[in-house]
């Protein structure tokens, strides 16, 4: 079993979920961050794991347009669909059906919210200054949900 996974991550928080739910994939995996590479055709994959990180509202552009142009391809094979934010799960997973194609969303053998970060230290002067206002929060953390993450996966392999 082959599995890809296809993801932007701008700060780490997303590639670090990415790793977590790595070790916990049975079989082959290869891992595709869009911001530094291209992702490849889910054609040569026996199954497929697409996320990003959501700022204001959105998933990455380039993972929305791998998911548009793919589609066809994507409905033919297991897909798991994650996002990571530090909005409630609850609140969410409106992310899904905003952000990726309806038809993909409801093919997908499973979704999740994966917990997110702020790290400060990685963001330019304009977004810190966006962000405290914004959030009234001045220092870096982190919410990724290992096991959320863990579910994730189990789901995924069932």
């Amino acid at each position: 079993m082959h599995t890809l996974i296809v993801y932007n991550s701008k700060y780490g928080a997303t590639e670090k979920c990415v790793k977590l739910m790595r070790k916990e994939l049975t079989g082959e995996v290869t891992e595709v961050n869009v911001r530094d590479e291209k992702a490849p055709d889910p054609d040569h994959f026996d199954r497929v794991l697409i996320g990003s990180n959501i700022h204001a509202g959105s998933i990455n552009k380039k993972i929305r347009s791998y998911c548009m142009r793919s589609t066809d391809s994507l409905i033919q094979r297991p897909v798991g669909l994650f996002v990571c934010c530090l909005a409630p799960e609850e609140s969410a997973q409106d992310y899904f059906g905003k952000n990726f194609p309806a038809v993909l969303v409801e093919h997908a053998k499973t979704t999740g919210v994966l917990g997110g970060a702020l790290y400060f230290e990685k963001m330019n002067f304009f977004e810190r200054f966006l962000l405290k206002k914004v959030s009234g929060t001045t220092t870096s953390f982190e919410n990724i949900d290992e096991e959320r993450i863990r579910e994730f996966v189990q789901s995924f392999e069932a």
